[in-house]
C-alpha cells in the first residue's frame, strides 16, 4: 500500500493516503515493514503469509473480502473444479479449495480473492464444485509465474471452446 508516513510511535503509525487529507492509524503489531522513498526500510514484525515454495499450498488465504487483498500485487484469474469422487458438497467445496490453493501457490501468490463459487450436481447426482479468483502476492508477479499464468489460461480457454463446438 502506497502512503505518506505521518508519524511512528512506540505503538503506532500513522499515514494517509495518496491523494487524500483524512489521517489514518495502524497499531506497529499489524505492520511488516514501511519502505520509504528514500529506499531506507523500516521491519517491524514477521510476515504473516510468506510463500517459501509451491509445496506450501496451505499457506494460502482464500478470501471474499477485497479489504484482505488491498495494497497487494495482482498476479491474475485462476479456476479449479472439484474431482470427479467428492462424496458430498462439503467434500466438493473442500477438494475446489485445495485446487485453487495449489495453483496459486505454484504462481507463488499469497493470498485468492474469490469471484465464483458455485455448488454443481443436485440431489442423486455427482456433487461437483466450481471455483474462480484473482491471484494476489506481497511482491511483483515474476517472470516465470507470468508464463505459468498464460500456460493455465490458454489451456483452459481452447477446452471450453471445443465444448461449445461439440453442442
Amino acid at each position: 500500500m502506497i502512503v505518506d508516513i505521518l508519524n511512528v510511535s512506540s505503538t503506532d503509525v500513522t499515514y494517509k493516503l495518496v491523494g487524500e487529507t483524512e489521517n489514518k492509524s495502524l497499531e506497529r503489531k499489524q505492520i511488516e515493514r514501511i519502505k520509504y522513498k528514500s529506499g531506507k526500510i523500516d521491519i517491524f514484525n514477521k510476515p504473516v503469509l510468506q510463500m517459501l515454495n509451491e509445496s506450501q499450498w496451505e499457506a494460502v488465504l482464500v478470501t471474499e473480502k477485497k479489504e484482505d487483498v488491498e495494497g497487494m500485487h495482482e498476479y491474475g484469474l485462476i479456476e479449479s473444479t472439484s474431482s470427479s469422487d467428492a462424496r458430498s458438497a462439503k467434500a466438493a467445496k473442500k477438494n475446489a479449495t485445495i485446487r485453487l490453493q495449489k495453483r496459486a501457490a505454484n504462481l507463488g501468490a499469497n493470498i485468492v480473492l474469490i469471484t465464483k463459487a458455485e455448488a454443481k450436481g443436485g440431489y442423486g447426482e455427482q456433487p461437483g464444485y466450481e471455483m474462480a479468483g484473482i491471484c494476489y502476492g506481497f511482491e511483483p508477479i515474476s517472470e516465470d509465474a507470468k508464463k505459468k499464468l498464460q500456460d493455465i489460461n490458454s489451456k483452459t480457454t481452447p477446452d471450453k471452446k471445443d465444448t461449445k463446438k461439440k453442442k
